[in-house]
């Protein structure tokens, strides 16, 4: 299901394991996933929808497009050289004793999962902050973090640089855990100059889940 061809030459990092929502997670969620901020977008930037009826709306230059699914969407300029993605699903919880190591543990396996579905070789990751939770008030309960940046090489040889917000909550049915990933990805040469309007597209997205 796309409005648009895939036209990104390293594989969408966000597609992993994406899976039907329940619906009450899913609305209980949209606070988190409705980031609309379209006062502040750059002037060149357009709404764009995805979905019929919409499941999300987005803001970026106008020729700019998008594949998607309940569970996500990935957004390219229009050569596919510069990449805006989301992901978020029901997941199984890592192990661990405390909330803060099986956190640690989720994020150990995410951050291989994005390296190996960029399909980026000379991987490297550049930095991962340390996991930490974020205010109940903003997020929900037990809700974590981790922001993480790498680079690699795409299969065309073209050097690139990405950064990447990895989310993980803790909820109280199976399967445990609830994740959302947002990455960007660009043109090492470019990253510097355009890494402002992919987190611009990032904070433009909203969800408008199914039957909600």
């Amino acid at each position: 299901m796309s409005d648009a061809n895939d036209l990104m030459a390293p594989a969408s990092p966000t597609r992993a394991r994406r899976r039907g929502l329940r619906t009450g997670l899913a609305a209980s969620m949209a606070a988190v996933l409705v980031l609309v901020a379209s006062a502040c977008v750059p002037s060149d930037f357009v709404k764009h929808t995805s979905g019929n009826p919409v499941l999300f709306s987005w803001f970026a230059p106008r020729d700019w497009l998008a594949s998607y699914s309940t569970n996500g969407i990935d957004i390219t300029d229009a050569i596919g050289s510069q990449y805006v993605g989301l992901a978020f699903a029901p997941i199984s919880c890592a192990s661990g004793s405390t909330q803060k190591q099986s956190a640690t543990n989720f994020y150990n396996g995410m951050r291989a999962n994005v390296r190996d579905l960029t399909g980026f070789s000379n991987w490297r990751t550049l930095s991962a902050s340390t996991p930490r939770q974020l205010p109940a008030s903003e997020y929900g309960a037990n809700y974590w973090r981790q922001d993480i940046t790498f680079s690699g090489t795409a299969p065309n040889g073209t050097a690139m640089r990405g950064e990447g917000t990895l989310d993980v909550q803790f909820v109280n049915f199976y399967p445990g855990c609830y994740y959302r990933n947002q990455i960007r990805i660009a043109p090492s040469s470019q990253f510097t100059a355009v890494v402002d309007r992919l987190r611009s597209t990032q904070s433009s997205i909203s969800y408008f889940p199914p039957g909600a």
